[in-house]
């Protein structure tokens, strides 16, 4: 079986969407990797923002060519395995031994025929798992591992367990006032995290006919009848909930604890470096590379479970590089990890400093998801100077745009605000982004105050003391419309704090005991 032959599925835009009801797309365009509907690309139709994002090179932007499994459907690989000539049920059994079982290679599926092994790895097919190179611990129980990829570049995750609550109570007794951390917003009123295994609306994604959806000014508009249909779909729910415990046969089986009530975080990054160059943070420092393919994101997330021997309950894309600059990636990785792996709709947050035309494109998949905007600073001017990118989306077109993400997904947008020293700290910083986020957005905001946390070759910038925190924070909460947390520190120690995060195109790699 020729190599074109058997990637023809595998590369074909049948595939690259499986059935994961994320957008319903007849075809791909250009090679920025943003999604195009029908033949028209999903624009802004009234934004003032005509800029483009900041350019990358062709060069080094495309990744080698991958024929990785991970990141594939079900019914993706029903066909993969239908165009080798197989019956259909080989495809669920490699569904079943990456997701199921986390077999690392294709000679580790032992389900399937030896010839069929041979064939696909003949074709170049592998499954795409990737060890730790390297795990670095903090005290308070973070991890960071570092994944070097086919390519030989390192990409960091970070794995965040939920603290105890007497931990957390003596955290906020040193600050001073209550400190918050990723998902608390999914507890209950009793400060219980929620049950994400309970039969809700919280599992896989529904679909979006772009086709139907979109309206003339190039936002995609859910109206009654994709409503209906949406409630149809919930209804039929339940069937495929994910199991608190999922078992094979002795010896094949790979479990791992499911525990209610206790949140496990992963942080995962979508790009080697970025090209955004954020002043304050280490990977915008170190420059772009390439966007990560999905198998990659998704990689971080298994690799992460095996080193915590537990289940992620909660994604956080807000690692290395600008997750809406990879979006056709990315959205992949959050289809796969979102029915594939089983992590509810509801406990991913995707982030952005802002790219120009691609909230719309977002909102056009009308995920479950938290969207994140880092926006740093309350005028355009101060943000320039901490986020060079942000010369190419003016803040207050940035913020009309959220505006619109807002209508048309009914999803509130958090703003995410790093407090530097004597820079963005002020009392009369917090009025003013009260003022502009009220103005442009409209009441229901949410700020995560972010104390900023050190990083190397950054000596302009010092982390604000515990008492101009409170005071930001105070005269954030006197403001009408706005609601905000102080967002807590994790990970310090291991350089695996917000920001942080830098991959590594010169740090020499320590092996592990984990990798080998």
């Amino acid at each position: 079986l020729g190599r074109h032959s058997a990637l023809r599925g595998v590369g074909g835009l049948t595939m690259l969407f499986r059935a994961t009801g994320a957008v319903a797309v007849r075809g791909f365009g250009g090679s920025d990797g943003f999604v195009r509907a029908a033949g028209a690309v999903l624009r802004f139709g009234r934004s003032t923002s005509t800029a483009t994002p900041p350019s990358t090179s062709t060069s080094s932007t495309v990744p080698p060519p991958s024929c990785d499994l991970l990141g594939m459907g079900e019914d993706a690989l029903i066909r993969l395995a239908k165009d080798f000539g197989q019956p259909g049920y080989r495809g669920k059994q490699i569904h079943d031994a990456m997701y199921v079982m986390r077999k690392a290679g294709v000679d580790d599926i032992t389900q399937l025929p030896e010839p069929f092994r041979v064939a696909l790895k003949t074709a170049g097919m592998d499954v795409g798992r990737r060890a730790p190179s390297k795990i670095v611990s903090s005290p308070d129980g973070t991890k960071k591992v570092l994944i070097t990829l086919h390519c030989g570049s390192i990409i960091e995750a970070v794995g965040i367990p939920q603290e105890t609550l007497g931990v957390r109570a003596a955290a906020n007794a040193q600050q001073g006032m209550p400190l918050y951390e990723d998902g608390d917003e999914l507890e209950d009123e009793d400060g219980e995290e929620l049950d994400y295994l309970a039969e809700d609306d919280d599992e896989e994604e529904d679909g979006v006919d772009l086709d139907t959806a979109k309206n003339a000014d190039g936002w995609v508009r859910l109206g009654s009848e994709l409503g209906v249909r949406q409630r149809q779909q919930l209804m039929g729910r339940g069937s495929g909930k994910r199991q608190a415990t999922q078992t094979t046969k002795a010896g094949d089986n790979h479990e791992l604890k499911t525990q209610k009530k206790s949140r496990f975080t992963v942080c995962v990054s979508s790009q080697v470096g970025c090209a955004m160059r954020c002043s304050f943070c280490a990977t915008g420092k170190q420059g772009f590379k390439r966007n990560l393919l999905s198998s990659e994101i998704v990689n971080q997330v298994l690799a992460l479970e095996d080193v915590f021997q537990r289940r992620c309950t909660n994604v956080v894309m807000m690692g290395m590089g600008e997750p809406l600059m990879n979006l056709k990636e990315v959205l992949k990785a959050h289809a796969s990890l979102n029915k594939d792996v089983g992590i509810g709709g509801r406990r991913f947050t995707i982030s952005t400093v802002g790219v120009p035309n691609a909230l719309s494109k977002l909102a056009a998949h009308k995920l479950q998801a938290t969207l994140a905007v880092s926006l740093h600073a309350p005028d355009q001017a101060l943000r320039e100077k901490l986020v060079p990118s942000a010369k190419a989306y003016p803040l207050e077109n940035l913020l009309e745009d959220c505006k619109r993400y807002k209508d048309v997904t009914g999803k509130r947008v958090t703003f995410e605000y790093t407090l530097l020293q004597g820079e963005n700290d002020s009392v009369e910083h917090a009025k003013a982004l009260a003022k502009i986020l009220r103005q442009k957005v409209g009441r229901g905001c949410h700020v995560n105050l972010l104390p900023w946390n050190p990083v190397a070759d950054a000596p302009s910038h010092k982390r604000p003391s515990a008492g101009a925190v409170k005071r930001f924070s105070d005269a954030l909460t006197a403001e009408r419309g706005i609601t905000h947390t102080v967002r807590r520190t994790r990970g310090l120690e291991a350089d695996a704090a917000c920001g942080q995060l830098t991959g590594v195109f010169e740090r020499k790699i320590v092996e592990s005991s984990f990798a080998g």
